[in-house]
């Protein structure tokens, strides 16, 4: 038993470890452009950036597909209002705590952030998607028709402003449960749809591996394809808007008082 237990936090360790060398290897390739002040300008329909420093000539640096620009931590603020994203946030956070966690004697695995969440793996895709610089909330509890949801994690897309929905289909092929935990998958994404959540477009799944280990590099081209990437026309105007999620699940938590 003692050995088996060791290995399994020596591999905790070296996903780790791992995740921290490749975050120091980013932050080195992003340190040329620490204290850059980013401006845009529209022609033709197409964004072009230039880079300025103080008292240094501007820099012209490409257009919103090129490589370099997509690097630069400042055009997430030019495409999103952080203080917004923030507000709103906080907001929903604040709103999450109004409910009681569900099985919180479950939730017993720390993440980088200090959330604690219910396994493992799902504390590595949490990590992930958090040191990626994403906003994400932890089974935000969404109310839907008097009934309530977990989506295992809820992600405000940093290009689009649309909400993003991940679910760690941790037991999908598992022998015992398989049937019954895919049967409740997809109930759940036809609540979830009544939102604008939709399978294949705004929800995301993620799957283990054999042996119950998941591809962590898999994951991060998942990140980088889904909310790092210049969305497509359709991506842009249609979605879930956080603003009137907020305003509705706020409506929902107060008509659950209220007949409560």
């Amino acid at each position: 038993m003692t050995t088996v237990f060791l290995k399994v936090i020596s591999g905790i360790l070296q996903q780790h470890e791992e995740l921290l060398r490749k975050y120091k290897k980013k932050a080195l390739t992003l340190k040329d452009y620490d204290g850059i002040f980013l401006k845009a300008h529209t022609t033709n329909g197409r964004t072009y950036f230039t880079g300025h420093r103080p008292g240094k000539k501007p820099k012209y640096i490409g257009n919103e597909k090129h490589t370099t620009v997509q690097r630069i931590p400042n055009l997430r603020e030019a495409e999103l209002s952080l203080d917004t994203a923030q507000k709103w946030y906080q907001k929903l956070l604040e709103l999450k705590e109004s409910i009681p966690v569900k099985y919180p004697e479950k939730c017993t695995v720390s993440t980088i952030d200090g959330t604690l969440v219910r396994s493992r793996i799902e504390a590595i895709i949490y990590d992930h998607l958090v040191s990626a610089g994403l906003l994400v909330i932890y089974e935000f509890p969404i109310i839907i028709e008097g009934r309530i949801v977990y989506p295992d994690f809820l992600i405000l897309h940093p290009l689009t402003r649309k909400l993003y929905i991940l679910e760690h289909l941790g037991y999908w092929y598992h022998d015992a449960k398989g049937a019954g935990y895919r049967n409740n998958f997809c109930i759940k994404t036809v609540e979830l749809a009544s939102l604008g959540f939709v399978l294949g477009k705004n929800i995301l799944t993620t799957f283990e591996d054999g042996g119950g280990t998941i591809d962590t590099e898999k994951i991060d081209k998942m990140i980088q394809r889904e909310f790092f990437t210049s969305p497509t026309v359709q991506e842009k105007t249609t979605g879930v808007n956080p603003e009137e999620f907020l305003k509705q699940q706020m409506q929902a938590q107060a008509a659950a008082r209220m007949a409560g």
